[in-house]
């Protein structure tokens, strides 16, 4: 099948050419060329024997149909066969929508037309949805993530399957932006996003961030369980369709979250009933507030710590390690990286690692 563009390939390549040394344009029948293109495939199509050769070809034809249409549309020359070429586009998609991939590339003017459409429409649902105090931090990853998918330089780039995504999601997200009725609104929103299997990292550590300073509210292990209990049981009435994705290569948020609360109701079943931690607890060390915070980086990085989030992790490590003046760090001070603020603790810690590393070779020298 991926025969039959390459006649409407080298009409274009020979266009090009004439249109780049100033020679008049050859009579090649490139209109005629686009609707010859999708007879023909339809003849070829019907002689693949299996399922996994047809979605082979058809989306190695998708690529090249693609490639030719970006082509047409960055070329000023060329933009007169701009219609017929777009008509294959969307015939071929019709025909064959079936056997194609999520992931494929789409055309940049239709990525185009759907970065437009996000602006366009974007900022009056965050408008209206700040109104229902649905919290700024879920807004502004809203905002990052369908911004970032027309980014060349971030991932997820936008794909095929975003296209007929991100309409949705905006339609479903005006639904809430302009419900008039009074409803834990921030509660719909978070399952819209779930349902929409809204994957993007950012706002899951948002959520887990809104959990987890909700549960240091509670005062007991008993009530932050029934806390954990109440979310669990929605979340389990909870669901995502498999047709929609912010990013097809990340774990459904729906999981995601259920993974994060069975995390945490296990460390809870664990935990003494009074959770409040005496200062005989603490580990005064020799270090400094910088030191420990460099460490602390350090530690985090390399997985040390068992903790599911960043957040949980600073927060622990400031309540049992004390400096050498006797005091905590404050955890939002470790969940930090202020390479400037640290530049002077560098070579103590790096002496400090070395003498270790140089302990255990002594040990178990063979």
């Amino acid at each position: 099948m991926i025969s039959t563009i390459t006649p409407l390939q080298e009409a274009i390549e020979q266009q090009l050419v004439a249109t780049n040394q100033g020679l008049p344009w050859p009579e090649l029948p490139i209109d005629e060329l686009c609707i010859q293109v999708l007879s023909d495939m339809t003849v070829l199509f019907r002689r693949i024997n299996t399922p996994k050769m047809a979605s082979q070809v058809i989306n190695q034809c998708y690529v090249a149909i693609s490639g030719l249409l970006d082509q047409i549309w960055s070329t000023p020359s060329l933009f007169v066969h701009f219609k017929a070429m777009e008509k294959l586009y969307f015939r071929f998609e019709l025909s064959f929508s079936l056997y194609l991939l999520a992931g494929n590339t789409p055309p940049l003017y239709l990525q185009q037309q759907l970065s437009g459409e996000v602006e366009r429409r974007l900022p009056a649902i965050c408008s209206k949805l700040a109104k229902k105090e649905v919290p700024k931090s879920y807004i502004l990853e809203l905002q990052y993530a369908l911004k970032s998918l027309f980014n060349p330089c971030k991932q997820p780039s936008c794909n095929y399957a975003h296209l007929s995504y991100l309409p949705q999601l905006l339609n479903a997200l005006e639904e809430i932006a302009h419900d008039d009725r009074d409803k834990a609104w921030t509660e719909r929103f978070i399952f819209l996003m779930i349902r929409f299997n809204f994957n993007y990292p950012g706002f899951f550590n948002r959520w887990s961030e809104e959990l987890t300073d909700a549960l240091e509210l509670l005062g007991t292990v008993r009530e932050r369980q029934l806390h954990l209990f109440r979310i669990e049981s929605q979340l389990n009435l909870s669901y995502h369709s498999s047709d929609l994705c912010y990013n097809l290569y990340q774990e459904p948020l729906l999981e995601q979250m259920r993974l994060y609360i069975n995390v945490i109701i296990e460390k809870l079943e664990h935990s003494p009933d009074d959770i409040t931690l005496e200062e005989d607890t603490a580990l005064l060390t020799r270090l400094s507030g910088d030191e420990l915070n460099f460490l602390f980086y350090y530690f985090y990085k390399a997985k040390i710590f068992d903790y599911p989030s960043k957040r949980e992790a600073a927060k622990a490590f400031s309540t049992f390690i004390y400096s050498k003046t006797n005091r905590r760090i404050s955890y939002k001070t470790l969940e930090k990286f202020d390479k400037a603020a640290l530049e002077a603790s560098v070579n103590k810690m790096r002496r400090l690692l070395t003498s270790i590393i140089k302990a255990i070779d002594d040990d178990f020298r063979t």
